[in-house]
């Protein structure tokens, strides 16, 4: 799939995670982000787990009357990663043999020493930790699949600032 870059001029996220309220700010940055079976690694030998994702920047979207009071929520994608340390542990469930995953979101179990990564379908990692220790960093430009994906709704609905036209 060809990758057209994004015009504007934007702020890409790169951010430590120490506590709860990061994770819970990656997951939400995470949600529908779009990785492949061979962007899991995990490095038993420098306890380390790296997840390469592309995601969805929700916090760039806007939104376009379509029809009436249908709306049309654009946002340019970026390629990001996600980083854990000291990991004990790395469990990857696959329910499904798939190519591609769509990430759902983190949950933290047993007093922030589990922490499970899940898809809505077809897989679900679990890594243990010492501490909450780990990085999220978007790398290089904001871009446009040359396929737009597009997300259609009603404007009373809108979780996204509408643009004016």
């Amino acid at each position: 799939m060809e990758m057209v870059p994004y015009p504007l001029a934007m702020e890409v996220v790169s951010m430590k995670i120490q506590n709860t309220d990061d994770i819970k700010k990656v997951s939400a940055y995470l949600h529908d982000a779009i990785f492949s079976k061979n962007a899991i690694r995990y490095y038993a030998d420098k306890k380390e787990f790296v997840l390469e994702t592309t995601r969805f920047m929700w916090e760039k979207c806007v939104s376009r009357r379509v029809f009436l009071f249908i709306h049309r929520w654009e946002a340019p994608w970026i390629n990001c990663t996600l980083k854990f340390k000291e990991v004990l542990e790395c469990q990857i469930i696959k329910h499904d043999d798939l190519d591609f995953f769509e990430f759902g979101g983190i949950e933290i179990k047993e007093n922030n020493a589990l922490l499970e990564m899940f898809t809505p379908y077809g897989l679900t990692i679990k890594i243990r930790i010492n501490e909450i220790d780990g990085e999220f960093e978007d790398i290089g430009l904001p871009f446009e699949k040359k396929m737009r994906s597009r997300i259609y709704g009603f404007r009373k609905f809108s979780p996204f600032k509408r643009s004016k036209e």
